[in-house]
């Protein structure tokens, strides 16, 4: 599944976000990633090759439609459900919350999950609110994703075997400027500020909540569980060739992939997936990162100060 056809996409579209849900016999694995382009597209694949019941979950229903198509053409018997969901909405993701278990209920499966895969990602080059008032960069890389993990972490702790939490985040977050961790950063009203939208910093600063919470939860859920029974990884991809610069003159994103494959560090979406794919499958993994199939800690996710 080396290459998928390539989607049309908006600029409003979002990169593609998803939920891969995921079942291997008797138990439950759902999987909140990019599945309908990129990293998400790669990871959903694998996960539906090792015999999970994969759900879908992407703003766009065409694309959604194209993905199950893809992958069922690789893999014929592959369980498949599809939601539409919009990860920089709250309504979108408290609705899919009870489509889903509903969808559990009306199937007769058992209400409970193994795996949530967090990967959804853009980087807007302007100031985009939504309608609910947030940032759509930070609503849809951090408030999504942490919103979504909050309102599944009951099935996740309903999971017969150990589950997981694996956000993916992004080797930028060392980037981002450390002043404050508060209501207007997250929210994105402190960057309307600015003369000019900071759009590579909201995208720095959104990645690095993601990995602040991971880690946060990871320790809260230590301290609560003596048992382990939930763990939260970050996983960092590295540079890989997706369309989240889509929205960046072509020259700019030709440019950044031309510097990171003369250096040898350009990864395909199956290349970038595995670090995902490590942190979600790898057996015994207690550690906070894992990036290039290398497990870290990197020393500012330990501070649970700023979480």
């Amino acid at each position: 599944m080396e290459k998928f056809r390539a989607e049309r996409q908006s600029m409003e579209e979002l990169d593609s976000i998803s939920v891969s849900l995921a079942s291997v016999r008797q138990f439950f694995s759902l999987a909140a990633s990019v599945v309908t382009s990129g990293i998400g597209k790669a990871t959903a694949f694998a996960l539906a090759e090792k015999g999970f019941y994969v759900v879908l979950v992407g703003r766009s229903p065409q694309l959604l439609s194209e993905t199950l198509e893809d992958i069922k053409s690789m893999k014929k018997d592959a369980q498949l459900k599809s939601f539409v969901v919009d990860m920089s909405y709250f309504s979108s993701i408290f609705n899919f919350k009870d489509s889903l278990k509903q969808w559990l209920s009306d199937e007769k499966l058992h209400p409970s999950l193994q795996l949530l895969v967090n990967n959804a990602g853009m980087m807007a080059i302007s100031s985009r609110p939504t309608t609910e008032g947030y940032d759509r960069t930070m609503a849809t890389n951090y408030i999504g994703p942490f919103t979504m993990t909050k309102l599944l972490l009951p099935l996740l702790k309903n999971s017969s075997v150990p589950s997981r939490v694996v956000n993916v985040v992004s080797f930028t977050h060392r980037y981002a400027s450390i002043g404050k961790v508060n209501k207007d950063y997250v929210t994105g009203e402190h960057f309307t500020t600015f003369n000019q939208y900071p759009h590579a910093h909201v995208y720095e600063y959104s990645k690095l909540c993601l990995l602040l919470f991971s880690y946060e939860l990871h320790r809260q859920l230590r301290l609560k569980d003596d048992s382990h029974h939930v763990s939260v990884i970050a996983a960092d991809p590295g540079f890989v060739k997706t369309n989240l610069m889509r929205e960046y003159p072509k020259y700019v994103s030709a440019f950044a992939f031309l510097c990171f494959k003369t250096i040898g560090l350009l990864q395909t979406p199956d290349e970038g997936a595995r670090s995902s794919l490590d942190a979600a499958l790898a057996k015994g993994l207690r550690q906070t990162m894992v990036w290039d199939l290398q497990l870290l800690g990197f020393p500012l996710a330990l501070r649970a100060s700023l979480c």
